[in-house]
């Protein structure tokens, strides 16, 4: 009869319904498992990471400061799984700590890749060395001794245009006078790669988003269809934050004006 048929279907369906949110809940736990990992994925002291991939590789460098030996450099193919397959800085004639404190040393290192040869660029800040480069075609070593640069202040980064140009890009003290301490201005210099040496003018790219900002740091510049600069970490006050600036050449990006 009708009722009864009714009934049948009502039940039919109801029963499509518990099949299909059972499915679901399976393959939702399932990709749960799959797109969760635990964090941090390198626990204890590893500050400042910088991560290059080449092919199907990864590769992490942290600072460390006063110790020896410097930066760590670790090796995975999923960012998830990490193994350290060696140590940067192993030599006494990279890495002068005579003096150091206990918070300085190695600086924020910045690890990039171009043209078969790794390039590792950071700070000693305890030492007349200050910004400098090392080489390797191996990331596990051997490193090249340093290449000084010559060049103000910290957080160094490269990077490698789609020409081969290499820019080098840190923060310093304003160029014109810094109002107080951590007024800064992340600036661009090209570097010869053949000389090791920074070549003609720097730039002032950006000095800051907001009024009284303090250490505009960790500037990191990529490309994507257009350039985008980064910055790691600004100061107002007590609160960070985390500004980019997008432009389409280094041309536009130069010519960023800074909010007073």
């Amino acid at each position: 009869n009708t009722p009864y048929m009714n009934f049948r279907c009502a039940h039919f369906q109801l029963c499509r319904l518990y099949s299909f949110i059972h499915t679901l809940e399976r393959r939702l736990y399932y990709m749960n498992n799959l797109l969760t990992y635990p964090n941090p994925i390198l626990p204890g002291f590893y500050p400042d990471p910088s991560i290059c991939k080449v092919g199907d590789d990864f590769y992490l460098v942290t600072s460390t400061f006063a110790y020896f030996p410097g930066v760590p450099i670790f090796h995975s193919r999923d960012l998830i799984h990490w193994e350290q397959i060696g140590n940067i800085l192993n030599r006494d004639s990279q890495l002068p700590l005579d003096g150091a404190g206990i918070s300085q040393g190695i600086f924020a290192p910045t690890l990039r890749y171009h043209n078969g040869t790794f390039y590792m660029v950071t700070t000693n800040v305890s030492n007349s060395l200050g910004n400098f480069i090392v080489t390797a075609k191996d990331p596990a070593g051997p490193w090249s001794d340093p290449y000084p640069l010559g060049a103000e202040g910290i957080d160094p980064s490269l990077f490698f245009d789609d020409d081969g140009t290499c820019y080098y890009c840190g923060t310093k003290p304003r160029r014109e006078g810094a109002r107080y301490f951590g007024d800064n201005e992340i600036y661009i210099q090209k570097l010869d790669l053949g000389t090791m040496t920074l070549a003609g003018d720097s730039y002032p790219a950006w000095h800051g988003a907001l009024r009284g900002v303090e250490w505009p740091e960790g500037p990191h510049l990529y490309k994507k269809r257009r350039l985008v600069l980064l910055i790691k970490n600004v100061v107002i006050h007590v609160k960070h934050i985390r500004p980019a600036l997008r432009a389409e050449c280094f041309a536009a990006l130069l010519c960023c004006l800074t909010v007073r």
